[in-house]
């Protein structure tokens, strides 16, 4: 088994439908000695998509500075599925669970890769060490330092780093985060073994839902970011039973929170009440409250004895509190069960997205269809261009002709084809955004401008021109003028 230690820098924040600009990683084995090669890799935008101004302040990439040094998309997915696909690798990040590791699903689907794949085939794992760090402060205070804020403890790479005396060279720069990550990991390991140890045992699905199986009814450690920043985001959690309607989901009770209102009142009385909206998104812990644990999303879950007298007291709780509460839950567990299936049962009613692009969560794609797409692309790099309607699925269909468009411009295959592109180009630049009723070029340019008047730094503003002209380029070639 060995780590791959991985970053990006985007254009946005939208993990379904912003893009990468930047990819850097670096291998090391299970002691975290360098092996391999290390990469930084940059990605060509097609004229579909306009960046995020504020993303490109961040890091200072934009499509125009970056002219030159640049992959098809459909390369740069290529290799970074060829580089997270070595067998035995475990995909690791900072705070990649939500961000880079959704990242890299929307990239792969989108560019017909296997989004689910790199993560579980050939011994392949991923695992985040965010919560790692959030878990170590709060069960070790005293094994590593942690910044803080007027809004509490920052969990920020950067600060991290500058707190533990870890090299940050580069800030931004996706290779530079990858190395400033395994930086941190030495010291967490180093100064909290048994917790990182621990941490890394539960990151695979089997692992937690077996872990949960034996410690159901029973005290656990939990960190997650939907606990404040201010206790660390880790609190002591009892697993009750699956969800009833997600398999891979398990629903926990906070012990922190008042518990009493679990049984004292009615399961639609606690729906309301756990459903109500929070005064300046505060959980009060007066109000109980559930976490739902996911299998496949690597969860922070540890067992109690992991933790110290000191630390549960540092954490607010004390054992005999603790014991009470676990006892209650115990002797009423079938009550509890009850509530909770009837608070939880039920899919949410979501917003139906049109775009082919975002609907990757809709419904998995069937093994033909899978085999289709690796075949599609085979002959394209052959220069052989096969018809997009050969997909069963209408998502690839219109997938497969945007790869196309965006990557193969030389073969599309008829002056209709090049129409049809330049109409959905303007179409996607034109289409309306937010309550003001602003097409999608109109609102990033409107960015753009306020930016520049608000910003005198010289970097910056060369960043901001960059966009600009590129946005106006676009605007010039696809949108016809009154």
């Amino acid at each position: 088994m060995n780590f791959l230690w991985y970053d990006y820098e985007t254009y946005g924040v939208n993990t379904k439908c912003d893009r990468i600009a930047q990819f850097g990683s670096i291998r090391t084995d299970e002691e975290l000695n360098p092996i391999g090669d290390e990469y930084s890799i940059f990605s060509e935008i097609a004229d579909d998509y306009l960046p995020d101004p504020e993303a490109c302040l961040v890091h200072g990439l934009t499509p125009n500075n970056l002219s030159g040094h640049q992959l098809k998309e459909g390369d740069f997915a290529n290799k970074i599925s060829e580089i997270l696909c070595k067998p035995g690798t475990c995909a690791v990040g900072f705070n990649n669970n939500i961000f880079d590791d959704e990242f890299t699903r929307f990239l792969f689907y989108r560019n017909l890769i296997d989004p689910y794949a790199w993560h579980w085939q050939n011994g392949n794992s991923r695992w985040d060490i965010l919560n790692l760090a959030r878990t170590i402060s709060a069960l070790r205070p005293t094994a590593i330092n942690i910044k803080t804020t007027e809004k509490g403890y920052s969990f920020k790479l950067q600060d991290l780093a500058d707190s533990n005396n870890v090299a940050a060279k580069n800030a931004h720069d996706a290779l530079s985060d990858a190395k400033t990550t395994l930086g941190l990991a030495h010291v967490f390991k180093k100064q909290a073994e048994d917790i990182f140890d621990a941490s890394f045992r539960l990151r695979e699905k089997t692992a937690v839902t077996e872990f949960i199986k034996t410690q159901r009814l029973k005290p656990i450690i939990y960190t997650s970011r939907y606990i404040p920043s201010s206790f660390k985001s880790t609190s002591i959690v009892v697993p009750i039973c699956r969800h009833p309607s997600y398999r891979d989901h398990y629903v926990a009770v906070d012990l922190r929170h008042d518990i009493s209102r679990l049984f004292n009142s009615s399961t639609e009385e606690l729906k309301s009440l756990l459903f109500s909206k929070n005064i300046e998104s505060i959980y009060p812990q007066s109000k109980p409250r559930f976490h739902i644990i996911k299998f496949n999303r690597c969860p922070s879950v540890y067992n109690i004895n992991l933790a110290t007298e000191a630390s549960i007291k540092e954490m607010g709780f004390d054992r005999f509190t603790i014991d009470s509460n676990v006892d209650e839950i115990k002797n009423r567990e079938n009550v509890l069960i009850n509530k909770i299936n009837g608070i939880f049962f039920g899919t949410p009613t979501q917003k139906n997205d049109y775009d082919p692009e975002k609907q990757l969560y809709d419904n998995f794609l069937d093994d033909d269809d899978r085999s289709k797409c690796d075949y599609f692309l085979s002959k394209l790099r052959l220069g052989i261009v096969l018809p997009t309607n050969t997909f069963n699925d209408r998502r690839l269909q219109e997938l497969a002709w945007r790869y196309l468009h965006r990557n193969y411009p030389d073969k599309r295959s008829s002056p209709e084809s090049e129409e049809r592109w330049n109409e959905f180009v303007a179409n996607r630049l034109t289409s309306k955004r937010g309550e003001e009723g602003l097409s999608y070029l109109e609102e990033n340019k409107a960015k753009i401008i306020h930016l520049q008047q608000v910003t005198s730094n010289l970097r910056d503003n060369k960043v901001l021109s960059d966009l600009l002209n590129r946005l106006e380029s676009l605007q010039s070639k696809y949108i016809q003028s009154e």
